[in-house]
């Protein structure tokens, strides 16, 4: 099960007693039993104890391990609890050894497993903040790594974000802290200098057009032709900040551009968009993660849109007269990247492993809401 704001992994635990109910209640009514706290609509076994939970509907949320590789905290839903079959159990108790030697249970495998899998994941992923540009397929990548988090139990930083302690940031809400405090306010937020900071950029002209017409996809508008100059060139004209996306983010306050390229370089892992395979495997070194773990589902695609080639001369030469700061520091992006896979010693195995674990993934436009804990969207639009 997957809630809204965390991104534990099921852990199945079980027990024989109902348990009595202490503390307040959600908005639904639901109550909290003894030994835990109600936070995020989740109730939280307190430090030294274990959740249990005696049906096989009903689960556990691991939240947290001990040095010594125990169990010292859990959480389980509140309506698990209120139906008497959720408990929290002190470690290192006579009833917390017997259940878990399995006395009697049926998921004992299933909890040892789950424990042993979940040391090997805490000793090597490592937390991450993703800085989330618009209109760079950052949503894909987000979404990724979303689904990498889940299954390496870092748990994702919520939006806006909390103060609970997280591992993995993916939103947009990343662009703020890179523009009070560059890199470093990224790190800081899921772990400090352990953390690694990421992001990816595209062809700065072809980012410009994809907003222009996700905008129009979403407005509803109708459109049955490339925009003329003058459209688009109003268009510019109320969105003025477009045209310098990268700048806003990279230059923070300075607005130059060798600010900018320098704080490409201060990013852990940099890529574009047009080797988005590359990257993936890129990042699954720097992550520490296997390349299957990334795999992605291309999100808020618009169907059907014009492309650069089809826009009038003179408007393909204004964009790129417009983006041309932009440009430069997308320039020092796919240089950054190239070194940095250089720099990989198995990045063809990796890349080879990524590409086929990718072709497995069905991408056919189900104009499906994007599955996200923490993000909007939907699949595929289409224009009117």
């Amino acid at each position: 099960m997957r809630l809204l704001f965390i991104s534990w992994s099921v852990l199945l635990c079980q027990a024989s007693a109902i348990s009595t109910f202490a503390g307040a209640t959600n908005a639904a009514g639901a109550m909290c039993p003894e030994h835990s706290a109600l936070q995020h609509s989740t109730c939280i076994c307190d430090a030294g104890y274990t959740c249990y939970a005696n049906q096989p509907g009903d689960h556990c949320l691991l939240t947290r391990q001990s040095v010594n590789q125990s169990v010292t905290m859990a959480a389980f839903r509140p309506e698990c609890g209120k139906l008497g079959t959720c408990r929290c159990i002190p470690n290192d108790t006579a009833e917390s050894r017997r259940l878990l030697a399995g006395n009697g249970q049926q998921n004992t495998s299933t909890l040892t497993n789950r424990r042993r899998l979940l040391q090997t994941h805490e000793a090597t992923a490592k937390p991450f903040a993703y800085l989330k540009l618009h209109k760079v397929g950052s949503t894909t990548v987000a979404i990724a790594l979303e689904r990498m988090a889940d299954k390496h139990d870092l748990r994702l930083c919520s939006r806006p974000l909390d103060t609970h302690p997280c591992k993995a940031w993916t939103t947009h809400g990343t662009e703020h802290a890179m523009r009070e405090a560059g890199v470093k306010g990224l790190r800081s937020a899921v772990g400090g200098d352990n953390a690694i900071a990421l992001t990816i950029l595209r062809d700065p002209v072809q980012r410009l057009l994809s907003r222009y017409f996700y905008d129009i996809a979403l407005s509803g508008k109708t459109v049955k032709h490339p925009p003329s100059y003058n459209e688009f060139i109003t268009y510019l004209d109320q969105h003025e900040a477009e045209q310098a996306h990268y700048m806003r983010d990279f230059a923070r306050k300075t607005n130059a551009v060798e600010d900018a390229k320098q704080a490409i370089e201060d990013f852990d892992v940099v890529g574009v968009s047009e080797d988005l395979d590359g990257f993936m495997a890129l990042l699954s070194y720097h992550l520490n993660v296997p390349p299957a773990h990334l795999t992605y589902k291309n999100e808020k695609v618009v169907l059907g849109r014009p492309q650069l080639k089809d826009l009038e001369p003179r408007l393909q030469t204004h964009l790129k007269l417009a983006t041309a700061n932009d440009f430069e520091v997308y320039l020092a992006a796919q240089r950054r990247f190239e070194v940095l896979k250089s720099q990989v010693p198995d990045f063809k195995q990796r890349l080879s492993e990524f590409k086929a674990a990718q072709a497995k993934v069905d991408q056919s436009c189900k104009f499906a809401k994007t599955v996200s804990e923490v993000l909007r969207g939907r699949d595929c639009y289409k224009l009117a």
